[in-house]
């Protein structure tokens, strides 16, 4: 029951108390009256008063009762109406005008006192009654009210609990150490802050407060926050995140990840904003560098693009060179083989030596041309083909022969390994002798420069259960430091002066096409440079 309700019923009481006070006062005055025979005109008025004070405290009392429902109040309603009813049986006669003159009559005459030592007791019942009634009634009704204050306080002590309880959630979570929490108001300026976003900015509290986060912030950034900051003023946003930097106390830029929201205290008017800090510092450092790295890769790409077109041009060019010159070239090359071999035959007195030379030098210039077009024809050949058996052992020593002459003439030591058995593979021969023969012709070349007792060259087939390995390495100079030959770039980059960059290339492509790879690197024992070509025994690819 609340303060309202509680007055509500306890005036129309308190009334009521009141009126059975008087009531009780005027009949004894009325008895003394009756008693002495005393104004007996007065009579009817007192009983009328006494009649209305009585009707007036009971409906008092019925009226509260058709509103609340409280104990003890039905039992002072009855009560009521008895004192109604004692009040009209006393006092029925007094509305008789030829009683009133009777008692005007016997005004001299004695007391009579049989009615009030009656009726005055029964008044005073009914006034104990009542006020009993009233105390019952309102010792219950602060019982209930003690009830309610103690459920109350009980309500109170739980909310106060629970507020405690949030707060110091709402407080482990604000001061959550790998985060910046800080609340502003409308004006910028800074409300309450976390640890975090105190070593995160590099002011004191103090000092962080006597400023606006709109003066940390970059100027390059604050034109774009503040346009989210107005229209969440505004309730067109509810919030908003943005990457910004902060200026620190020393100068320094932090980047961070702000996201912000906004509280309501006034009505729907925002009057302070909460924002989370998140320092992506390192973040966008990756980030710069990665953007350094995606532009340096593009530049080297876009050079690797610009030389493989230039190769590929190249090579259309050289091409169409070898289809225009290969008849005329084989018929030039068959009449010096057949003049040198005629030659041969005269005695050597006859020819001259000088013509002896050039012959030969004619031939052995004939065969380098033919073996450079051998070279650009095999690296434009890109055709399917069906793999056949072969022995890769008598492939290898078929690619010997035909080099025999160039290792005899640059004093090349030969160091086999694994050619004593036969080494039989499904694959493409013509590729496979050409990668050998060009990644040798690689050897003899590399080693020109080196004394001839130090040329040394091992070729080593290695017959697995799962793969085949051919190794060539020589002792040569070995690759360069920064040559790595893991794309088709590098492959086609002659580390040579007078080299193509052929020879690495097709032998990868020979690889590649028997679902194999390519290996390069530096022999441990010769020191120089190491191919190594591993081919499967099922090859999955073949082009």
């Amino acid at each position: 029951m609340g303060s309202k309700e509680r007055r509500a019923v306890a005036i129309p009481l308190q009334t009521a108390g009141l009126l059975s006070t008087l009531i009780i006062l005027i009949s004894a005055v009325y008895e003394v009256l009756a008693a002495n025979h005393l104004y007996p005109t007065q009579y009817f008025l007192l009983a009328l008063l006494l009649g209305s004070l009585a009707m007036w405290a009971f409906l008092e009392v019925a009226t509260i009762s058709r509103h609340h429902s409280i104990q003890g109040l039905k039992g002072l309603q009855w009560i009521l109406a008895i004192q109604i009813g004692v009040l009209a049986a006393r006092h029925w006669q007094d509305f008789d005008p030829q009683l009133i003159e009777a008692s005007s009559a016997l005004r001299r005459a004695r007391p009579d006192l049989s009615q009030a030592w009656f009726f005055l007791p029964v008044y005073l019942l009914l006034f104990l009654a009542i006020s009993r009634s009233l105390i019952e009634i309102f010792a219950a009704a602060e019982r209930e009210r003690a009830n309610q204050l103690q459920q109350q306080m009980l309500i109170l002590s739980q909310t106060k609990a629970d507020l405690e309880a949030s707060e110091a959630r709402y407080r482990s979570f604000f001061n959550l150490p790998l985060v910046g929490t800080a609340i502003t108001d409308i004006e910028q300026r800074w409300v309450a802050v976390n640890d975090k976003t105190i070593s995160l900015l590099g002011y004191g509290r103090e000092e962080l407060f006597s400023r606006t986060w709109m003066e940390l912030t970059h100027p390059d950034d604050l034109a774009q926050e503040m346009a989210l900051f107005t229209r969440m003023q505004r309730n067109e946003i509810h919030g908003y995140q943005i990457e910004k930097r902060f200026i620190r106390k020393d100068g320094s830029i932090v980047h961070t990840l702000m996201a912000g929201g906004k509280g309501l205290r006034n009505g729907s008017t925002p009057d302070w904003f909460h924002m989370n800090i998140i320092d992506i510092s390192d973040r966008k450092l990756v980030e710069a560098k990665l953007n350094k790295a995606q532009q340096r890769e593009t530049a080297i790409a876009q050079q690797q693009r610009s030389q493989l077109e230039q190769k590929l041009k190249t090579s259309l060019t050289a091409s169409a060179v070898v289809h225009e010159i290969q008849q005329p070239l084989a018929c030039i090359l068959l009449n010096c083989r057949l003049a040198e071999a005629s030659v041969r035959q005269l005695p050597e007195a006859t020819i001259p030596a000088a013509l002896r030379n050039q012959l030969s030098q004619l031939t052995a210039n004939g065969d380098q041309v033919t073996a450079t077009m051998e070279r650009v024809r095999m690296l434009l050949r890109n055709v399917e083909t069906q793999p056949a058996p072969l022995d890769l052992t008598i492939n290898i020593e078929s690619s010997l022969i035909y080099l025999q002459q160039a290792l005899q003439e640059n004093q090349i030591q030969l160091i086999c390994h694994g050619l004593h058995q036969p080494c039989p593979l499904m694959g493409d021969g013509a590729q496979l002798q050409s990668a050998v023969v060009n990644l040798i012709r690689n050897a003899i070349q590399a080693m020109e420069q080196q004394p001839p007792c130090s040329r040394k060259l091992l070729l080593r087939l290695d017959d697995r259960s799962d793969h085949v390995v051919i190794q060539v390495a020589d002792s040569g100079p070995g690759f360069p430091h920064d040559y790595r030959g893991t794309t088709s770039w590098e492959l086609l980059r002659s580390t040579k002066a007078s080299g193509m960059g052929i020879g690495l290339f097709l032998a990868q492509t020979a690889a590649i096409n028997h679902g194999g790879c390519l290996r390069i690197g530096r022999h441990d024992e010769l020191r120089g440079a190491e191919v190594i070509i591993e081919i499967p025994r099922r090859p999955q690819v073949m082009s």
